[in-house]
């Protein structure tokens, strides 16, 4: 931001106090336009009817944020500026009455459309002193003494106007568009034979880009930005958000009251846009009660798939029937006990469950065994790394069945890298690695496999390493890696391989200290596991 300098003893300039305001205006409008971009908004405004009702409506005060240039016109002696455009604030401090008129044929009614514009306006005409080279002593009114009036003030301002549709048969009228440079704000609907508007014929312009009257800060706090009423029809849901959603984005995430209860696929329409499939966690299409009427939905948007993903829905009263719940009290409580899952398999909620929490833990890694080249050299393994593990809570929506993977773990070799285990997921949403499987180096070596590695849940746990094998003046063998539940397989000579001992641990490693060339297989690595606990 830039700040006007001036030294002791000089003489001052008008463009001293001009570029001082003109350095405030710049920094305040970056410094709004990195809260707000440079979309146009507007605060405050409010419509409302007046008391008693009459033909007259009332705008109250607030503001206008709008993109413009800096100066349309020369500020004093600093020239216009239309080359730099920046976010800039107009304002209303008083409230706007308007007056409406109803049709005069029977059967028909008239939208009107609130809008709104910035401007710029300067005012404050007075005449002013100047300094008078010829008598010092008496000013001069006015530039070289000419008693002409100048503008003293340059004010942003929020222009409030009112724009008449055409009068239609009932339900056919249409809202004119807003005019050039003005912003649709508000839409009055006028029946004939009127005689007052009323908080009913008032309402809020699709797209109109209002901000929380209380701040963006009260707004992200109450989850105003991104929660909107559904005002569609079954299966065809359609929500309006303030500010207008101007654009979708992969990852948005909107939640919305539901109007409806679906009875079979579903569609969404945010905004201007147009309506989208919804589709549950899975992907696949909804079937009927995922959303229930009077609930609310929270989707996601996949730009991939262009569809809405309905990752969470809640209902109340007798609504509970369609999630198989019937007239189940909502408690909380655990459900039956833990669901454990060592292969892979398909998960179908117990009733009444409403969220479960997720262990998954990857298969362990294959540990290497010994096959000496000669009887002078001996191998040693090293141990096979350990599955990841991931602990989630998820709340379900509606899906009847959820896809389970369990991770298997990785076989044992004995002269070549051990495979590494496979991965645990919970219907692709959450997923925990596999181990890695311990790695060939050479006929004296061979490190242990790296243990898996989690993310995305509430807790991760990595698995934990195997370790190296390695011969020389001694022979080292390594172990296989613990995992979340326990040990890996131990070290083993001129034997077959210890398989990890607790589910996602690593097979332990195999050495020859006989020195017989004889093959001998590292230890396999234990398969993973899925615990599911769910809560009403």
């Amino acid at each position: 931001m830039d700040r006007q300098i001036v030294y002791p003893g000089a003489i001052p300039l008008e463009t001293d106090l001009l570029n001082t305001n003109k350095y405030a205006l710049i920094g305040l409008a970056k410094l709004s336009a990195s809260i707000m971009g440079e979309a146009t908004y507007l605060r405050g405004l409010e419509c409302t009817p007046t008391n008693p009702a009459s033909m007259t409506i009332n705008i109250a005060k607030g503001e206008i944020y709008s993109l413009q240039n800096t100066d349309g016109t020369a500020y004093s002696s600093l020239a216009a500026d239309t080359t730099n455009s920046i976010l800039k604030q107009g304002i209303i401090l008083s409230s706007t009455a308007l007056t409406l008129s109803a049709p005069t044929v029977a059967g028909q009614s008239i939208n009107y459309l609130v809008q709104v514009a910035y401007s710029d306006k300067d005012s404050g005409a007075t005449v002013l002193p100047y300094y008078n080279t010829t008598d010092p002593t008496a000013a001069y009114s006015g530039p070289a003494g000419s008693s002409a009036t100048q503008n003293t003030v340059r004010s942003g301002i929020c222009t409030v106007g009112l724009k008449q549709g055409v009068a239609a048969v009932t339900g056919t009228q249409s809202t004119p568009a807003a005019d050039e440079g003005y912003t649709a704000a508000w839409v009055i609907t006028v029946v004939q034979g009127a005689t007052a508007i009323t908080a009913a014929n008032i309402g809020v312009s699709p797209n109109a880009p209002f901000l929380p009257a209380n701040g963006l800060v009260d707004g992200g706090q109450k989850k105003t930005l991104t929660h909107a009423v559904d005002f569609g029809s079954t299966n065809a849901y359609a929500a309006n958000y303030m500010p207008a959603i101007t654009s979708l984005t992969d990852g948005m995430e909107l939640t919305f009251k539901a109007k409806t209860s679906n009875t079979s696929s579903a569609k969404l329409a945010v905004n201007s846009h147009s309506a989208f499939p919804l589709l549950n966690i899975a992907g696949a299409t909804l079937s009927g009660g995922e959303i229930l009427s009077g609930g609310f939905a929270t989707v996601k948007w996949n730009a991939g798939l262009s569809a809405w993903m309905l990752i969470n829905s809640t209902g109340v009263g007798a609504a509970l029937t369609n999630l198989g719940l019937g007239s189940t009290t909502l408690k909380g409580g655990l459900v039956g006990t833990p669901r454990i899952f060592t292969a892979s398999a398909t998960y179908t909620p117990t009733p009444g469950t409403r969220l479960v929490k997720l262990t998954l833990t990857g298969g362990g890694g294959g540990g290497a065994g010994a096959k000496a080249t000669a009887t002078s050299q001996s191998f040693s393994g090293g141990g096979g790394g350990a599955g990841a593990t991931v602990i989630a809570y998820f709340t379900l929506t509606g899906v009847s069945t959820y896809a389970i993977t369990v991770g298997a773990g990785g076989a044992g070799a004995s002269n070549t890298s051990a495979t590494s285990g496979g991965i645990t997921s919970f219907a692709g949403l959450y997923t925990a690695a596999g181990g890695q499987g311990a790695q060939f180096g050479s006929a004296t070596s061979a490190a242990g496999g790296a243990g898996g590695t989690a993310s995305g849940g509430l807790i991760n746990i990595n698995g934990g390493y195997g370790s190296d094998g390695q011969s020389g003046t001694f022979l080292l063998t390594g172990s296989g890696g613990n995992s979340y539940w326990g040990g890996g397989g131990r070290a083993a000579n001129a034997t077959a391989g210890v398989t990890g001992m607790a589910y996602g641990s690593g097979g332990g490693g195999v050495y020859d200290s006989g020195l017989t060339g004889t093959a001998f297989t590292g230890g396999a690595g234990k398969s993973g596991i899925a615990v599911i606990e769910e809560y009403a």
